[in-house]
């Protein structure tokens, strides 16, 4: 290990790292070849292919590197090439860093830093990126709060210094391994927030929004939730924060108490409720807090422990750029309260909030219970009861009234209550727009907060298939006609969304909400959907709804150049309102319509010559009677005359644009074949179940057929072909034209 005997270690004079200074390289092995991945310029196969590396000096002389031999020389007890005068380590290795000054190097000690934290949990990261890894840092997040602190081991740390170590009263460390007998316990990395952030990692411990360096009272000038100030003695401590800035730690007594404004036994860093004025820190902090469980919502990117919706820096650990003030003084029970409550200091599950002031047996508040079911939001799997589950509707705000998808019970604001439109309006009884135990035959076994018989593989349902669920789709039967019409709500600007205000926020629009004042419609408050011919299928899911066989989107004046009964082409700002009759293609809404019918929809005297022979027979369930319904699905029989075309003249040339052989229609007969022929009456091309996919479709390439060679580009030129829909129908026959 030092091969000239000049007292420096091969390992320097190599000029590889060794970060505990005990004469070896440090690291793994990964393809076991002996050669640390450190130093091993091919750590996936034997040997160190690409080396190119040269010594700093001369392991092999003692006078580079080194003044000579040391006096010693060839002295070496445990015969590890270390003259004794050297070596601190009676073993294979020197004596190696003693970080913490224990006695026990680090490469043996299982605490280096002393902080009650094993070094295994703390690992070689280093979390605040303050070029000193977990391990060997007394405070890994920078936020001024030592980890013995926020690792849950200060009261071990008698003599106030940041360790725990020789000097503290009550001191063992009976297996000499470096870390104190007391320390050890199942928890080594609290985590008070539950976020997966270890407080010592965690720069918003309690998840109140307000960040741990201010909470304690650390200084943080720029307010990026660090600490201020260089780290002198490099211990991880800023000087800001260490009493003792010429040595490791922070000298005796040097390290303070944490704040504890309200003097409950947690510091404020770890309190929902640091001045027991019965307000939220959250609340104070003027945050957003949506369920009321006392703790900021939403994704941490960063994995800082500062959630992203208080984060300015979502992206790197800190927050860089913060500029928040608290609405209110979080440590004043006087500012944003009315004094400390009357239990003050009674806290039964130790979150901080007294017990007069909290609802729930655990970390955190009581949470909102939109739906009044006795199951707290954060707990409950459909939050308004509309037999939706929250996971699918998401957080999203789809009509923009403020409330997202999971708390209101119209989410598109059509009028039509989601409970219906999510396909469980039999669930709901007693007709109050939700599933609960006021509706007859309602269980919940599982006590998640959905009823039983709305769980089912189909939570989402789309009438029509264009992606949007009917319950978010302003026209869930794609005929043109939007839903808050069909159902007969009020929508005087025609924008296809009812009118109104919600004043009770549940998101149903007073014009159709029959109990504005409370979360749903009240006892038998939602009528039944509108249904004009009675034949099971409300309006806005019947293409025909007055059963006079004339479609509804005929009847609606709108183009359906296929036929099939429902409006062709894309929506463009996905509100389920296609983009033909949409007058408002970027928005969510039909902003603009004024369009008409051209006759009465719901009356079978108006377009059609009354209902039907067979109305009400329909076995598909698109609302078409089976006499004039020619699809076994939703929607009508395709026109063929007005629906299949060939596009005679394309050009293959590359430019993607009409580079292949385009067939409108043809994804509706999927038993379809096509066979194209040049003029000697050679195969050019077969196909069967052809598509207009561009990786299928003929390009105006030869597969090789009679005389023609493979691969190769036909010629300019006239072409023929022979289409069988495959449907009994009869075959096509005609041309095309290939221009390059």
């Amino acid at each position: 290990m030092d091969s000239d005997d000049d007292g420096v270690n091969d390992v320097v004079e190599g000029g590889n790292d060794d970060i505990d200074g005990n004469g070896l390289v440090d690291g793994s092995d990964s393809d076991g070849d002996g050669i640390l991945d450190a130093v091993d310029e091919d750590p996936t196969n034997f040997g160190d292919a690409g080396n190119t590396d040269a010594n700093d000096t001369d392991p092999a002389d003692p006078n580079s590197g080194g003044t000579g031999t040391v006096g010693d020389s060839g002295v070496d007890t445990d015969g590890d090439g270390i003259p004794d005068s050297e070596d601190g380590f009676d073993g294979y290795g020197d004596n190696g860093l003693d970080t913490d000054g224990d006695g026990i190097p680090d490469s043996i000690d299982v605490d280096d830093d002393n902080d009650g934290i094993p070094d295994v949990n703390e690992g070689t990261v280093d979390t605040d990126g303050d070029g000193v890894i977990d391990s060997l840092d007394l405070d890994s997040d920078n936020d001024g709060i030592l980890d013995v602190d926020e690792g849950g081991n200060g009261d071990l740390d008698t003599n106030g210094d940041g360790k725990i170590d020789a000097n503290d009263t009550g001191y063992s460390d009976v297996n000499n391994d470096g870390q104190a007998d007391a320390s050890v316990d199942a928890n080594e990395e609290p985590d008070r927030d539950g976020d997966g952030v270890p407080n010592y990692q965690d720069l918003d411990s309690d998840n109140d929004g307000i960040n741990d360096v201010i909470e304690d009272e650390n200084i943080d000038v720029n307010n990026d939730g660090i600490a201020d100030g260089a780290d002198s003695d490099g211990d991880g401590i800023v000087d800001s924060a260490d009493a003792d800035n010429g040595s490791f730690g922070e000298g005796v007594s040097g390290e303070p108490d944490n704040t504890d404004s309200d003097a409950d036994g947690y510091p404020d860093y770890l309190d929902l409720d640091s001045d027991d004025d019965g307000v939220n820190d959250v609340v104070e902090g003027g945050n957003e807090d949506s369920d009321g469980n006392g703790l900021v919502d939403g994704p941490d990117s960063d994995g800082d422990g500062i959630l992203d919706p208080v984060d300015e820096d979502p992206s790197n650990f800190g927050d860089a750029g913060n500029s928040d003030s608290n609405d209110t003084d979080p440590v004043d029970p006087n500012s944003g309260g009315n004094g400390p409550v009357d239990d003050s200091g009674v806290d039964s599950d130790g979150d901080g909030i007294a017990d007069s002031e909290d609802g729930f047996d655990g970390f955190g508040d009581s949470s909102t219970d939109t739906d009044g079911d006795g199951i707290e939001d954060d707990l409950d799997v459909d939050d308004d009861n509309d037999g939706i589950p929250d996971v699918n509707e998401g957080t999203v705000d789809t009509d923009g009234d403020g409330i997202i998808d999971s708390l209101d019970l119209d989410s598109d604001n059509d009028g039509i209550l989601d409970v219906d439109e999510g396909g469980n309006g039999d669930l709901d009884t007693n007709g109050d727009g939700m599933i609960d135990v006021n509706d007859i035959g309602y269980s919940d076994t599982n006590n998640d907060g959905q009823a039983d018989a709305s769980v089912d593989s189909d939570e989402e349902p789309d009438k029509d298939g264009d992606g949007v669920p009917n319950y978010q789709d302003l026209d869930s039967d794609n005929d043109g006609i939007n839903d808050v019409i069909e159902d007969e709500n009020i929508d005087v600007n025609n924008d296809g969304i009812a009118d109104g205000t919600d004043s009770d926020g549940d998101g149903i629009v007073d014009s159709v909400d029959a109990d504005d004042a409370n979360f749903g419609e009240g006892i038998s408050g939602e009528p039944d959907n509108t249904d004009s011919d009675s034949d099971g299928q409300p309006d806005y899911l019947d293409l025909d709804s007055d059963d006079d066989g004339i479609n509804d989107v005929v009847e609606g004046g709108n183009d359906d150049s296929d036929g099939n009964g429902l409006v062709d082409g894309p929506d463009t700002d996905n509100d389920g309102i296609l983009d033909i009759v949409d007058q408002d293609v970027d928005n969510f809404g039909d902003a603009g319509n004024s369009d008409s019918n051209d006759t009465d929809p719901t009356d079978p005297n108006s377009g059609g010559n009354g209902v039907v022979e067979d109305s009400g027979t329909d076995s598909d369930g698109d609302g078409i009677s089976d006499s004039v319904d020619g699809l076994d699905g939703f929607g009508d029989a395709v026109d063929l005359d007005s629906c299949v075309m060939v596009y005679n003249n394309f050009s293959p040339n590359g430019d993607g644009v009409n580079d292949y052989l385009k067939i409108d229609c043809i994804e509706n007969f999927p038993d379809n074949s096509i066979e194209i022929f040049n003029r000697w009456g050679n195969t050019v091309f077969k196909r069967e179940g052809y598509t207009n996919n561009e990786a299928v479709a003929f390009k105006g390439i030869s597969e090789g057929r009679a005389n023609i060679k493979v691969d190769s580009k036909l010629p300019v030129g006239t072409y023929f072909y022979i289409l069988d829909l495959g449907n009994g129908t009869e075959i096509k026959k005609g041309w095309i034209y290939i221009n390059r």
